[in-house]
């Protein structure tokens, strides 16, 4: 687990605490592997992201505030011992690493529903960049990515890519490329049921969250609808390989719930104190009741993004807790599937 902390009631001119922090062992210990330099807000030193591909490869950059201020990229290969400088980083764009040699930096412009794109696209680590697709309300490149709808792009492999979209009315598309982001298709999504399809009215609308998790022919996403009855979460799986999606319903009342898919029949839906289980791509389901009850994930469409739940297996799991209100974070963990879950103290928050 990497952790990028932040003093966030600092002076107006810097000088609050910030640092990288890493644990090797589910966060009993934890080591201080701040680049040297940046361990105090201030001037052109506010580290403004963090990547991690693993315990030992990540990204780190920083730079001054403001989304043209100019950023540096620095990143290590053994676990924040030593860092290294690389070179400036791409405007207004967060990275994305699927080995230490490919990434990808998406700069996404909002337009009032829609949304420009610039995607750069590194294959020497962050080194060098360069732009393989732009959209924008007058330029595109040859197939790019349409203007209309806001949009999170993520990498699986070195070639594969997904885009996946919000919108405020309708059934939100879903875009993949097979070539590094240089051309992007449209993939057929089903309409959902009607008792949990988007309704037509402005202001309601629905999005994928998160990205697809493909193993062969098989894959699964999340996808929340936002309606007059409330925020609903459902599943769209693919036999195909992502050609085509059908969604699939959870079982019970519609809730937000917050999707992680460990695989692409395994999929664990977290609300409250339930978590429901399937591991056969939602033909079977079971529930587990945690001792914690975590509050909505989802607020609603507009809102901070969720808190991350990762399960990188079967037993263990991570929530990252939002408190909107007082602007903070928690971590927590289980090692039994969910059913018993501790919050981890992070040195630094």
């Amino acid at each position: 687990m990497w952790v990028f902390t932040q003093d966030e009631y600092g002076p107006a001119a810097g000088g609050g605490a910030q640092g990288i922090k890493l644990s090797t062992d589910g966060g009993v210990r934890w080591s201080d592997v701040t680049p040297p330099g940046l361990s105090v807000q201030g001037a052109k030193h506010w580290i403004n992201g963090l990547f991690a591909l693993n315990a030992d490869d990540a990204w780190v950059w920083y730079g001054g505030l403001g989304a043209e201020a100019p950023q540096s990229v620095i990143a290590t290969t053994d676990g924040g011992r030593k860092w290294r400088v690389l070179g400036p980083k791409p405007p207004s764009c967060a990275l994305d690493f699927v080995s230490v040699s490919h990434g990808w930096c998406a700069a996404i412009g909002a337009a009032a529903g829609s949304e420009s794109v610039t995607l750069y696209r590194t294959i020497d680590g962050a080194r060098s960049w360069q732009v393989v697709s732009r959209t924008s309300p007058h330029s595109f490149s040859p197939a790019a990515l349409p203007f209309g709808g806001d949009k999170n792009i993520e990498f699986t492999t070195a070639n594969v890519g997904w885009a996946a979209f919000g919108t405020a009315a309708g059934v939100a598309p879903l875009y993949e490329t097979e070539n590094g982001g240089r051309r992007w298709i449209r993939r057929t999504v089903a309409v959902p049921p009607r008792d949990v399809g988007p309704p037509p009215q402005a202001g309601y609308g629905a999005m994928f969250a998160g990205q697809p998790t493909i193993n062969g022919r098989f894959g699964a996403v999340g996808y929340t609808v936002d309606q007059r009855v409330g925020t609903r979460t459902i599943v769209y799986r693919t036999t195909d390989a992502g050609s085509d999606w059908s969604p699939v319903v959870p079982p019970g009342p519609g809730k937000p719930w917050l999707v992680d898919t460990l695989t692409a029949r395994s999929w664990r839906l977290v609300y409250g104190n339930r978590i429901l289980v399937t591991d056969d791509a939602g033909r079977t389901w079971h529930t587990i009741t945690t001792n914690h009850t975590f509050p909505a994930l989802f607020y609603s469409f507009g809102s901070p993004t969720p808190p991350v739940v990762v399960f990188p297996s079967d037993n263990i799991g991570w929530i990252v807790q939002q408190d909107p209100e007082a602007s903070t974070n928690t971590l927590w963990r289980t090692t039994d599937g969910g059913h018993q879950w501790h919050q981890v103290d992070i040195p630094g928050t």
